[in-house]
C-alpha cells in the first residue's frame, strides 16, 4: 500500500519438524532456518529468499560434509570467542545431561512419544549451540520421529502390552553410542575453575578442621540462597593440593545457575569425599 517493495521474511526456530516449516510457510513465510544460528545456512537461506546466488568466500566455506562429535571452533564462537566459556558449558552439559540417554530409554519404553519429542528437542538445543554436531543431528531425528508418532491416536503395542516405538529403537542406540563419545572429548580438557587459587601457593598439610568450617560457611550461604565468593575462595584454599584443580567446578556451576540446592548437594557429596578419604588415609 506504501509503495515500497515487500521485505522478505524467514522465520527462525529451534524446530526441526516439517509440519512446522510448513505451518509457517502457510502463514506467509518466504523463507525457514533453525537455531542455533549458523551463518552458513542462514545466509544460503536469505541468498535462496532473494534470488541471489552465493559467491566468493561465502561459497569457500562449505560445511564438512560429517557432523563432529565436537567442534570445538564453531563452539567457541558461539560463546563469544572464549574457549574456557565454552568448555565451562560443555562441563555443564556433562552435570546435567551425562545421563540424557536413561531418559530418552525410559520415556521410549514407556510409549511417551510426546514426552520423548519434547526431551530430544531440549537437549538438542543445548548439544547443537556447544558444537557437538553428532548429537544434535541424531537427537533431531529422534524428535522428528517422535513428533510424527506422538500424532498417532494409538500406537501399535509391542509384546508386554505398551506403547512399541520401533522406528526410534536404532536412534536411541546411535545416540548412546555418539553421547559415551561426545562425553569423552568434552573430559579431555578439564572445567576451567573461577575460584582465584594461584598455582603456585604453597600446598599445606590436609587440615580436616580448616575444611569442615570452610565448607560450613560456604554451605550456610547456600542455604540463605546467598552468594559468598570469600566462602568459596576460602574453600579452596584448603583444598588446594588435595583435590584436582577442578574438583569445585560443580558446585561453581549451580552457583553460577543460581541453582543453590544443586550447589548445596554437589558441596556436601565434595566434602563428604575429602574428608572420607583423609579419614581412610590417616587409620
Amino acid at each position: 500500500r506504501t509503495g515500497r517493495a515487500r521485505v522478505p521474511v524467514v522465520a527462525m526456530t529451534a524446530s526441526v519438524l516439517e509440519a512446522h516449516r510448513k505451518a509457517s510457510i502457510a502463514a506467509g513465510m518466504d523463507g525457514f532456518a533453525s537455531k542455533p544460528v549458523d551463518w552458513f545456512a542462514l545466509s544460503h537461506e536469505i541468498a535462496r529468499v532473494l534470488g541471489l546466488q552465493p559467491v566468493g568466500a561465502l561459497a569457500a566455506t562449505q560445511k564438512a560434509a560429517t557432523a563432529q562429535v565436537l567442534n570445538r571452533a564453531a563452539g567457541t564462537q558461539r560463546w563469544g570467542g572464549s574457549a574456557d566459556e565454552h568448555q565451562l558449558a560443555l562441563c555443564r552439559f556433562d552435570a546435567d545431561h551425562a545421563h540424557s540417554m536413561d531418559d530418552l530409554a525410559a520415556l521410549h519404553d514407556c510409549g511417551d512419544a510426546a514426552g520423548l519429542q519434547a526431551q530430544a528437542h531440549r537437549v538438542r538445543g543445548v548439544a547443537a549451540n556447544l558444537g557437538l554436531e553428532q548429537l544434535a543431528a541424531t537427537l533431531a531425528d529422534i524428535e522428528k520421529q517422535a513428533g510424527e508418532l506422538a500424532r498417532l491416536a494409538n500406537p501399535a503395542a509391542g509384546p508386554d502390552g505398551r506403547p512399541a516405538l520401533p522406528a526410534l529403537a536404532a536412534l536411541l542406540a546411535r545416540y548412546a553410542g555418539e553421547l559415551q563419545q561426545a562425553l569423552e572429548a568434552v573430559r579431555a580438557q578439564p572445567c576451567p575453575v573461577r575460584v582465584p587459587v594461584p598455582s603456585a601457593a604453597p600446598v599445606a598439610a590436609f587440615d580436616a578442621v580448616a575444611v569442615r568450617e570452610a565448607g560450613a560457611a560456604l554451605q550456610h550461604s547456600l542455604t540463605r540462597g546467598a552468594l559468598d565468593d570469600a566462602a568459596l575462595v576460602r574453600l579452596a584454599r584448603v583444598l588446594h593440593g588435595h583435590v584436582p584443580p577442578a574438583a569445585l567446578a560443580p558446585v561453581q556451576m549451580a552457583i553460577d545457575d543460581f541453582d543453590f540446592t544443586l550447589a548445596e548437594t554437589r558441596l556436601a557429596t565434595l566434602l563428604d569425599t575429602v574428608l572420607h578419604t583423609d579419614t581412610e588415609t590417616t587409620s
